[in-house]
């Protein structure tokens, strides 16, 4: 299984690595603290590098791929195997997120959206590891169906009929 899913597997972890480094990016531009409301929106530009990663990942599954042929199906499948890798990744990540890179982060956006807001009740149900998590694995593989949906286009190669 590791050998069929090899190149996925590989860029699934690249991308969980580039999503660390992302948040460390977050965290040095002031948006884990007194920019800590406008994280989420910032976290939105991550799908720039992770649309490149993707078009890495597909290219290197269509040249592995004999006979030339690599229909956007086959690359979209390919993509959605890298975002469930990801998604997997999601809970060291969020792990790595909340105790080594921005151990405030919670707090922080807690105490913007409660500011922002005045609303004690619902910063309080939105802004927990376990939301985090669960955002970290569906936000992840919403993105990454998006992402990759539009990489398989981009990369995608069918051999013409004679």
């Amino acid at each position: 299984m590791i050998r069929k899913f090899g190149v996925e597997i590989k860029w699934g972890s690249i991308l969980a690595v580039i999503v660390l480094i992302w948040y460390y990016v977050e965290k040095a531009l002031g948006y884990h603290d007194d920019r800590a409301l406008y994280q989420p929106v910032f976290n939105f530009l991550v799908m720039l590098p992770m649309f490149v990663i993707y078009v890495m990942a597909l290219r290197e599954r269509r040249e592995d791929t004999p006979g030339g042929q690599f229909p956007w199906l086959k690359a979209f499948v390919s993509s959605f195997i890298v975002t469930i890798v990801l998604a997997l990744w999601q809970f060291a990540v969020q792990y790595i997120l909340h105790n080594v890179i921005s151990p405030n982060l919670l707090s922080n956006l807690k105490a913007a959206r409660q500011t922002a807001t005045h609303d004690a009740v619902v910063s309080d149900t939105l802004y927990t590891l376990e939301v985090a998590v669960r955002e970290g694995i569906f936000g992840y593989i919403s993105m990454g169906v998006l992402v990759g949906a539009i990489a398989a286009l981009v990369v995608r190669r069918s051999v013409k009929s004679k």
